[in-house]
């Protein structure tokens, strides 16, 4: 890469984060404040897109073994930064760790099964990175929206709980609500595949010369094996959050 290329693409780099800041600022002048957040998470991510740039160069020439700890390492990084967003739900970091690995992993193991994915670095790191970010975002979705309802609605489910209902009863219409908020996002994407949305990793392979069909039948695949594992990730974040927010006789919440 040029000098002049290399400036070129920091100075759309600042733009691009310009506009976003922009708009957190207006959020902010509506009473949404998001522009500390928002500020924080583009140097942030910034400088982890710089050193994962970096990192892929070397680890992108590697056999399959180097994708294994890459992988724990990603999934780790995701748990933690859904567990951030969940401050009122005890053992957090561990809920969030096991949905995410609990969807995200099946799904890998299915693209690794089915030939859709091999196990080189070159095509498994960046396809179970977008499994994992999915799993993580529907984590934090689902949760986000089941713990704050729960304590919104507590004197009526320790109603019904002491009338006889079970957890699961008490709270069915609620866990329902909170999984379709976690996958709906990924049910959205896969509805306007090809439509309103063209992915990139489709994009790609049809300006490195594969055919389109072939192309977009890859990119399906890929998009539906996201939209699985975000519906796992979302049903076991909730269930074990259910588990941890109530006692073992299910007859009020944890204390």
């Amino acid at each position: 890469m040029s000098t002049s290329e290399l400036a070129d693409a920091a100075r759309q780099a600042l733009v691009a984060a310009g506009f976003a800041l922009g708009a957190a600022f207006l959020l902010k002048r509506m009473g949404v404040d998001l522009l500390r957040e928002t500020a924080t998470s583009l140097l942030r991510g910034s400088v982890q897109i710089v050193a994962m740039g970096l990192a892929l160069g070397f680890l992108l020439q590697g056999g399959a073994w180097v994708s294994l700890p890459v992988m724990a390492g990603m999934t780790l990084m995701a748990a933690h930064i859904a567990a951030q967003r969940l401050k009122d739900l005890p053992s957090r970091r561990t809920i969030a760790l096991v949905s995410i690995a609990g969807g995200a992993f099946p799904g890998i193991g299915i693209g690794l099964g089915c030939g859709l994915i091999s196990s080189r670095p070159a095509e498994l790191l960046p396809v179970g990175s977008m499994i994992l970010a999915a799993a993580m975002n529907a984590v934090s979705q689902g949760l986000n929206h089941f713990v704050p309802d729960l304590g919104r609605r507590k004197a009526l489910i320790e109603t019904h709980l002491s009338l006889g209902a079970s957890v699961e009863q008490a709270t069915a219409d609620l866990a329902c609500s909170a999984v379709r908020a976690g996958v709906l996002q990924q049910l959205n994407a896969l509805a306007s595949l090809g439509i309103v949305w063209i992915p990139g990793l489709m994009a790609g392979q049809i300006l490195s010369g594969r055919p389109p069909l072939l192309s977009a039948c890859l990119q399906f695949s890929a998009i539906a094996l996201i939209a699985g594992a975000t519906a796992l990730s979302a049903l076991c974040a909730v269930t074990l959050a259910r588990r941890r927010l109530f006692d073992p006789h299910e007859e009020r919440f944890r204390n």
